[in-house]
């Protein structure tokens, strides 16, 4: 009951910009996985099977037009959009490492992962040398996904604070690189408020910042550089590519 009435504000979002999305093509993609489990598993929510993820990768190889994260900031601050694909993790788990990361490296194709410091060297995500590994690729970029794992919207103003500043200072220290982007965990309108985004904006830690609305990117006034949507990977999603 505590949701009821941000669950249906979401949804009606959610239609909305799907309906909108119809009339982008050119919009950009923003491609959001979790876990990937190998093919004798049958993947559950926010899961993907290795060959799906492989058939992904050999679609988008194809086209050639998947961007790097910096690239993608620049066609989103310049507008131009011409229907490319950006690739992005949530938590990374120790299969994003172990199926997803020599796949990508192989192929030649960019990919950020968003990392939650309270998930690193814990049971089925990335390990700190698993993270700092993958982080010497030309290809990675790393995000912060906070510190804890925890709906934003139920955090003091303070404490939503300390989640950007600790969350982008640990990982920077980690891989001697400069964390630029943040997305929220959950993502969706009830996990996070306007007020949570306007704070991402305000602290200029971040140049962008990610939520979960599950639609393409394209020029218009109301989407946020600081809520940026993202798609959910399925099957149906990789066989429109």
């Amino acid at each position: 009951m505590k949701y009821i009435y941000l669950k249906l504000f979401n949804k009606i979002v959610n239609i909305f910009f799907n309906f909108i999305n119809l009339f982008h093509p050119n919009a950009i993609k923003v491609l959001m996985l979790h876990e990937i489990v190998a093919d004798d598993v049958t993947p559950k929510r926010l899961q993907i099977s290795y060959s799906n993820f492989r058939s992904l990768i050999e679609r988008l190889k194809n086209k050639g037009n998947v961007l790097s994260m910096e690239e993608f900031y620049d066609c989103f601050s310049n507008k131009e959009f011409k229907g490319e694909y950006v690739i992005t993790f949530d938590d990374v788990y120790e299969s994003v490492y172990q199926f997803a990361f020599p796949l990508l490296i192989a192929n030649n194709i960019p990919f950020t992962l968003f990392i939650n410091i309270s998930l690193l060297d814990t049971p089925g995500f990335i390990t700190t040398n698993q993270l700092i590994e993958m982080s010497r690729s030309e290809l990675c970029t790393i995000g912060s996904h906070g510190i804890h794992h925890v709906f934003f919207r139920d955090l003091k103003e303070e404490d939503v604070g300390k989640e950007l500043k600790n969350s982008k200072k640990a990982l920077e220290q980690l891989i001697n690189k400069p964390v630029n982007c943040f997305a929220f965990p959950y993502g969706s309108f009830v996990a996070c408020s306007f007020d949570n985004i306007r704070k991402v904006k305000k602290s200029s830690f971040y140049k962008m910042s990610f939520g979960t609305i599950p639609s393409s990117v394209w020029n218009s006034t109301v989407i946020s550089r600081y809520f940026i949507h993202r798609v959910d990977v399925t099957k149906s999603l990789i066989e429109k590519i």
